[in-house]
Protein backbone atom coordinates (compact mmCIF):
# COMPACT_ATOMS: atom_id res chain seq x y z
CA UNK A 1 0.00 0.00 0.00
CA UNK A 2 2.82 2.39 0.85
CA UNK A 3 4.58 1.80 -2.49
CA UNK A 4 1.31 2.57 -4.30
CA UNK A 5 1.17 5.99 -2.62
CA UNK A 6 4.81 6.65 -3.41
CA UNK A 7 4.22 5.72 -7.06
CA UNK A 8 1.20 8.03 -7.27
CA UNK A 9 3.22 10.84 -5.67
CA UNK A 10 6.08 10.32 -8.16
CA UNK A 11 3.63 10.43 -11.10
CA UNK A 12 2.07 13.66 -9.79
CA UNK A 13 5.51 15.26 -9.33
CA UNK A 14 6.53 14.28 -12.88
CA UNK A 15 3.28 15.71 -14.28
CA UNK A 16 3.77 19.00 -12.42
CA UNK A 17 7.40 19.32 -13.59
CA UNK A 18 6.38 18.43 -17.15
CA UNK A 19 3.82 21.26 -17.20
CA UNK A 20 6.34 23.99 -16.19
CA UNK A 21 6.85 26.21 -19.28
CA UNK A 22 10.25 26.19 -20.97
CA UNK A 23 11.76 29.54 -21.97
CA UNK A 24 13.02 29.66 -25.55
CA UNK A 25 15.34 32.24 -27.13
CA UNK A 26 16.51 31.69 -30.69
CA UNK A 27 18.30 33.87 -33.22
CA UNK A 28 18.28 32.73 -36.83
CA UNK A 29 20.27 34.13 -39.74
CA UNK A 30 17.94 33.89 -42.66
CA UNK A 31 16.75 35.09 -45.97
CA UNK A 32 13.66 36.97 -47.14
CA UNK A 33 12.19 36.38 -50.58
CA UNK A 34 10.45 39.63 -51.55
CA UNK A 35 8.19 39.32 -54.58
CA UNK A 36 9.71 37.75 -57.68
CA UNK A 37 12.91 39.76 -58.02
CA UNK A 38 14.13 40.85 -54.59
CA UNK A 39 15.81 39.11 -51.70
CA UNK A 40 17.38 40.20 -48.45
CA UNK A 41 19.48 38.62 -45.69
CA UNK A 42 17.83 39.03 -42.30
CA UNK A 43 18.11 38.10 -38.66
CA UNK A 44 15.07 36.55 -37.00
CA UNK A 45 14.74 36.60 -33.22
CA UNK A 46 12.25 34.51 -31.29
CA UNK A 47 11.70 34.90 -27.55
CA UNK A 48 8.95 32.80 -26.02
CA UNK A 49 7.74 29.88 -23.98
CA UNK A 50 6.81 26.29 -24.71
CA UNK A 51 3.97 25.04 -22.56
CA UNK A 52 4.02 21.27 -22.62
CA UNK A 53 0.83 19.25 -22.61
CA UNK A 54 0.52 15.53 -22.04
CA UNK A 55 -2.45 14.93 -24.36
CA UNK A 56 -2.13 17.76 -26.92
CA UNK A 57 0.60 19.31 -29.03
CA UNK A 58 2.76 21.68 -26.98
CA UNK A 59 1.79 25.35 -27.15
CA UNK A 60 4.32 28.02 -28.11
CA UNK A 61 3.75 31.70 -27.38
CA UNK A 62 6.17 34.56 -27.74
CA UNK A 63 7.55 37.49 -29.68
CA UNK A 64 9.06 37.27 -33.15
CA UNK A 65 11.27 40.07 -34.49
CA UNK A 66 11.91 40.19 -38.23
CA UNK A 67 13.29 43.08 -40.27
CA UNK A 68 12.38 45.71 -37.67
CA UNK A 69 8.89 44.33 -37.08
CA UNK A 70 7.99 42.83 -33.71
CA UNK A 71 4.89 40.69 -33.30
CA UNK A 72 3.23 38.37 -30.81
CA UNK A 73 2.70 34.85 -32.08
CA UNK A 74 1.19 31.63 -30.75
CA UNK A 75 0.97 28.05 -31.96
CA UNK A 76 -2.13 26.42 -33.26
CA UNK A 77 -3.56 23.72 -31.02
CA UNK A 78 -6.03 21.22 -32.35
CA UNK A 79 -9.01 20.90 -30.05
CA UNK A 80 -11.10 18.18 -31.62
CA UNK A 81 -11.26 14.99 -29.60
CA UNK A 82 -8.89 13.25 -27.25
CA UNK A 83 -7.75 10.79 -29.92
CA UNK A 84 -7.28 13.49 -32.60
CA UNK A 85 -5.39 15.76 -30.17
CA UNK A 86 -3.16 12.89 -29.11
CA UNK A 87 -2.56 11.95 -32.76
CA UNK A 88 -1.43 15.50 -33.66
CA UNK A 89 0.90 15.57 -30.65
CA UNK A 90 2.91 12.65 -31.98
CA UNK A 91 2.40 12.84 -35.76
CA UNK A 92 3.01 16.54 -36.46
CA UNK A 93 6.72 17.17 -36.93
CA UNK A 94 6.35 20.95 -36.83
CA UNK A 95 4.50 23.72 -35.03
CA UNK A 96 2.16 26.02 -36.91
CA UNK A 97 2.38 29.47 -35.34
CA UNK A 98 0.07 32.39 -36.04
CA UNK A 99 0.26 36.12 -35.69
CA UNK A 100 -3.06 37.46 -34.49
CA UNK A 101 -4.40 40.99 -34.68
CA UNK A 102 -6.42 42.66 -31.90
CA UNK A 103 -9.66 41.03 -33.05
CA UNK A 104 -8.06 37.57 -33.08
CA UNK A 105 -7.85 37.27 -36.87
CA UNK A 106 -4.91 35.35 -38.33
CA UNK A 107 -2.57 37.77 -40.12
CA UNK A 108 0.47 35.57 -40.47
CA UNK A 109 1.63 31.98 -40.46
CA UNK A 110 4.96 30.48 -39.41
CA UNK A 111 6.20 26.89 -39.44
CA UNK A 112 8.90 25.60 -37.07
CA UNK A 113 9.99 22.00 -36.57
CA UNK A 114 9.73 20.60 -33.06
CA UNK A 115 13.46 21.08 -32.47
CA UNK A 116 13.06 24.81 -33.38
CA UNK A 117 16.22 24.75 -35.53
CA UNK A 118 14.49 26.19 -38.63
CA UNK A 119 11.76 28.68 -39.38
CA UNK A 120 9.65 29.49 -42.45
CA UNK A 121 6.73 31.84 -42.82
CA UNK A 122 4.81 34.74 -44.22
CA UNK A 123 3.41 37.69 -42.28
CA UNK A 124 1.03 40.37 -43.50
CA UNK A 125 3.13 43.07 -41.78
CA UNK A 126 6.09 42.19 -44.05
CA UNK A 127 3.80 42.05 -47.10
CA UNK A 128 2.57 45.56 -46.25
CA UNK A 129 6.08 46.89 -45.62
CA UNK A 130 7.33 45.78 -49.05
CA UNK A 131 4.02 45.83 -50.99
CA UNK A 132 4.86 42.29 -52.13
CA UNK A 133 4.39 38.72 -50.99
CA UNK A 134 7.27 38.18 -48.55
CA UNK A 135 8.44 34.78 -47.33
CA UNK A 136 11.21 34.28 -44.79
CA UNK A 137 13.40 31.24 -44.20
CA UNK A 138 16.16 30.37 -41.75
CA UNK A 139 18.82 29.27 -41.28
CA UNK A 140 20.08 30.18 -44.72
CA UNK A 141 21.82 32.95 -46.57
CA UNK A 142 20.82 32.02 -50.12
CA UNK A 143 17.72 31.24 -52.11
CA UNK A 144 18.85 27.72 -52.98
CA UNK A 145 18.47 26.58 -49.36
CA UNK A 146 14.85 27.79 -49.19
CA UNK A 147 13.42 24.71 -50.85
CA UNK A 148 15.44 22.41 -48.59
CA UNK A 149 14.24 24.19 -45.44
CA UNK A 150 10.60 24.05 -46.52
CA UNK A 151 10.90 20.37 -47.47
CA UNK A 152 12.55 19.51 -44.14
CA UNK A 153 9.94 21.32 -42.07
CA UNK A 154 6.80 20.17 -43.89
CA UNK A 155 7.83 17.07 -45.80
CA UNK A 156 6.37 18.55 -49.02
CA UNK A 157 7.79 20.55 -51.91
CA UNK A 158 7.62 24.31 -52.50
CA UNK A 159 8.06 26.11 -55.79
CA UNK A 160 9.47 29.65 -55.64
CA UNK A 161 9.31 30.31 -59.39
Amino acid sequence: MKTKHILILIIIIIMVIYKIPTNVQRTYNGYMDIGKNQSKKIQIKFNGKIKRNITMQNKITGTLNIDGISMEIQSNQYIVSFTENFKHKFEDDYYTLHQLNNSGSDIGRILMPRNLKMIFGRLSALDEKYNENVYFFAPTDNKDDILNIYDQITGSSLSTD
